[in-house]
């Protein structure tokens, strides 16, 4: 995983802290 798709998963895990799968990602 790289720097910015770790910035993307941490942006999309929200307040709760539930990452969200990268593969979602375009």
């Amino acid at each position: 995983m790289g720097p910015v798709e770790h910035v993307i998963t941490v942006a999309r895990s929200g307040p709760t802290g539930r990452p969200h799968p990268v593969s979602g990602l375009p």
